[in-house]
Parts: structure tokens; C-alpha cells; sequence
């Protein structure tokens, strides 16, 4: 049964985190987001994309998922660039409110899981920068359905808009895909998933009509990856591919089989099989920054939700978004992260992904290990 008293002090608890943060920005509001919005731990993706403005996909449009394109042409009608980034933070708040809820009752009674997610540092401080909390938030209400009603259609559309609001989220679906499988649950799979395509297509059709050229957007080796650290001290350019996504692709695939042959040993849980999933793609991706390590820990809380693992790991991705931005501070100010400093620290976040990874694989290939199913937490 929904307990109205601790969804009270989940709300509350979601508002609080969502104050600091919109407090945080304050600063960085009143400046446009101009000034010291890394030493201020304020940086916005968001606030970037209102400066620019907005021509529903034109040339010079953001290179943003469909959804979030389309939120940000509306947002654009609103008069003065503090209203349009203070509504956009509503909405964001919002949003870690509903993620929150949807802790309390994940695991089929209530829990204070949410509030933790809420007061962590690691979510008021990475909140605000871009569309990764509605994607989480669509995602988690879409997983929430599934396990409700398993039959249901409406989580198959939920899963396709979060794409759309957010490209990360394929890693969700093909989860869910995978744990179907691995169920022996193939004739769901054949039945849901042509609704899942269509939705998806349909969302996309405006990128089919743009003038810009999305396809053709090579990602760049970014904060986090380990040529991008190398680069800090060789002085050189990092290189230009998609060689670390089609790797990323290669190891799903590789862990899913390894996932199928698993299966006669031990229960997986689908929360077990995207926190290894989201670990995987952490790695395997051109930039791990803020908001990359705040889908992993929202999987993390889902799979394994270990008070004093869950917060160990909170701690070590918290230090790495404090990093990110103070290195990033040394090239627009006059302070900043030393250079060593920042490798140490991306070294402790790969360990930190790392972790995430071996702990899910571990539930996986060990009975008993599960403290989900064993009822320890």
C-alpha cells in the first residue's frame, strides 16, 4: 500500500535537493550563465541552448533529441532568458519528484530509497544541466508500467519518447529486450516491439525533414575518456569516431549471450541487467561527464540499493562532476584543477564504473548474491 507519509517526505525531500540546486544557479542565472559557471558548479547544457535560440530543426538548431528540440522552441517563446532557463528548472524539478516517488514503491513496498536519491549531492549538483532527468524520469515510469502490467503496450511508447527526449536511453530498452529474451519471452518481444519502432519513427520524422545534417555529427573524445586525459599531458588533439560506441555495441551484445547461458543458474532481475548495461556504455562512450555518471548511479540505486555501497559510489562520482568543472574552470578563468589532479580523480571514476559493473556481474553469475531477491534490503 502507498504510504502517504513517506511519499510526504520524498516530495519534500526532492523540493529541498531541487532548492539547493536552484539556489546554486543563482549566480549563474543573474549572469546569464557567463561567469564562473564551472568554479560555481552551476553549468547548464540548457542555458547554452536558450542563448543560442531555437529554429525548429533548421541548420543552425542544437544537434538534441527530437523531443527536447521541440521543448526548446516552446521554451523559446517565453520573454526574457531568466524565465525560459527558471521554467525549464521547474520542470526539471518535476521531474526528480516523480523519479523519486517511483523509488519509494520500486520494490513493491515503500522505501526511503527516493529521499536518498533526492538529498545525494551527486543529483542537485547534475539536475540542471540537461534533458537527462526527464529521460530517467520517462524511463523509470515506462520500467514502473512493464513491471505493473507486462502486457501492457503504453511501456513500449514510454520507452520510445524517452528516446526521444534523450539518445542514452536505447541502453533501457535493449535491456528490456535482452531480459525478455533471456526469459524465454520471445513472442512479447515480436508482439511489443513494432510499437516501440513505429513511436520511435514517428518522432524522428522531423529529422528526416531537417536542413541539418545529424548523421554526419562525429563525436569527439571528451571529458572522462581516457585519450582525452592522455591528450592533457601530450598536448595533442584527441581523435574524431564512433569507434568507442560500435566497441560499446560489440560488449552488450557479447554480455547478452553471456546473460542467456546465465540464465539456468541463477534469477536475473531486469534492473540487474541495465545497471551492467549502463556500465558498459559509460565506458564505451566519447564523454563521461556529469550527466553520464548520473545514469549510471540512477541504475545503480535501482539494481543494488546498498545503502553504504550506494553512497560510496555517490562520493566518488560526486568528486569527479567537482573535477570536471574545476578543470574545466582553468580554461575560462584564472583557477582551476591541475591537470594531475584531474587524472587522479578520472582514474578513481573509472574504478567507481568499474565497481558498478563487476558488482552486477557478480549477482549474475553467483545464486545468492542478489540482495533484492535474498530480502536484505
Amino acid at each position: 500500500m502507498f504510504n502517504k507519509v513517506i511519499a510526504r517526505i520524498t516530495i519534500l525531500a526532492a523540493l529541498l535537493s531541487s532548492s539547493f540546486a536552484f539556489v546554486l544557479h543563482a549566480g549563474c542565472r543573474a549572469s546569464n550563465y557567463q561567469v564562473d559557471v564551472f568554479n560555481r558548479f552551476c553549468y547548464s547544457d540548457l542555458a547554452v541552448y536558450v542563448q543560442e535560440g531555437v529554429v525548429p530543426f533548421s541548420q543552425n538548431s542544437p544537434a538534441v533529441a527530437p523531443l527536447s528540440h521541440v521543448l526548446l522552441w516552446i521554451i523559446g517563446f517565453l520573454p526574457s532568458f531568466e524565465i525560459k532557463i527558471i521554467v525549464l528548472q521547474i520542470l526539471l524539478t518535476i521531474a526528480v519528484v516523480v523519479i523519486a516517488l517511483l523509488f519509494q514503491v520500486w520494490r513493491g513496498k515503500n522505501t526511503f530509497d527516493g529521499v536518498l536519491f533526492a538529498l545525494l549531492p551527486l543529483t542537485f549538483l547534475t539536475m540542471f544541466i540537461g534533458f537527462d532527468v526527464f529521460a530517467i524520469a520517462v524511463s523509470m515510469f515506462a520500467l514502473f508500467l512493464l513491471k505493473q502490467n507486462a502486457s501492457s503496450f503504453a511501456p513500449w511508447v514510454l520507452f520510445a519518447v524517452a528516446i526521444g527526449i534523450d539518445g542514452w536511453t536505447w541502453i533501457v530498452i535493449a535491456a528490456v529486450v535482452v531480459h525478455l529474451f533471456i526469459e524465454g519471452k520471445v513472442n512479447e518481444i515480436l508482439q511489443r516491439l513494432p510499437i516501440f519502432v513505429v513511436t520511435l519513427g514517428i518522432i524522428n520524422l522531423p529529422i528526416a525533414l531537417t536542413t541539418r545534417d545529424f548523421v554526419s555529427i562525429t563525436p569527439t573524445f571528451s571529458d572522462g575518456t581516457g585519450l582525452y586525459v592522455l591528450s592533457q599531458f601530450g598536448n595533442f588533439t584527441p581523435p574524431t569516431n564512433f569507434i568507442p560506441y560500435f566497441f560499446g555495441l560489440v560488449l552488450v551484445v557479447a554480455l547478452s549471450i553471456w546473460l542467456k547461458f546465465s540464465r539456468s543458474r541463477n534469477r536475473i532481475r531486469l534492473e540487474i541487467i541495465l545497471l551492467l548495461f549502463i556500465a558498459t556504455q559509460t565506458l564505451t562512450t566519447n564523454v563521461i561527464g556529469p550527466s553520464e555518471v548520473l545514469h549510471l548511479f540512477w541504475a545503480l540505486l535501482l539494481a543494488y540499493p546498498v545503502r553504504k555501497f550506494v553512497m560510496s559510489i555517490s562520493g566518488v562520482f560526486t568528486v569527479w562532476v567537482a573535477a570536471v568543472w574545476l578543470y574545466a574552470e582553468k580554461f575560462v578563468g584564472d583557477r582551476g584543477l591541475d591537470v594531475s589532479w584531474y587524472a587522479i580523480s578520472a582514474i578513481v571514476m573509472w574504478s567507481g564504473v568499474l565497481w558498478c559493473g563487476i558488482k552486477a556481474a557478480e549477482i549474475v553469475h553467483t545464486p545468492g548474491k542478489d540482495p533484492v531477491l535474498n530480502g536484505d534490503v
